[in-house]
């Protein structure tokens, strides 16, 4: 579940990640990440996130690490 640090419940969308950190005590991820829509927290973490790789495709594009949200699960990519 993603648990915001402050502010509202991140809307559904794809931003980009500025900081990623990993807690081994609990298995939660903090992210911090960028263009987070006024009202909602930049800061969240969660232990429900599931970890995709880059496609070639992709990083050709320029596309960096993102955090998609869909309303109901968390991908990191």
């Amino acid at each position: 579940m993603a648990l915001p640090i402050w502010g509202a419940e991140l809307p559904t969308g794809e931003y980009p990640v500025q900081q990623v950190t990993y807690d081994d005590s609990d298995g939660s991820y903090g992210f911090m990440i960028l263009n987070a829509p006024q009202g909602a927290a930049p800061f969240f973490n969660t232990d429900d996130l599931q970890l995709a790789r880059l496609t070639d495709e992709a990083i050709a594009e320029g596309k960096g690490p993102h955090l998609n949200h869909d309303g109901e699960k968390m991908f990191y990519t």
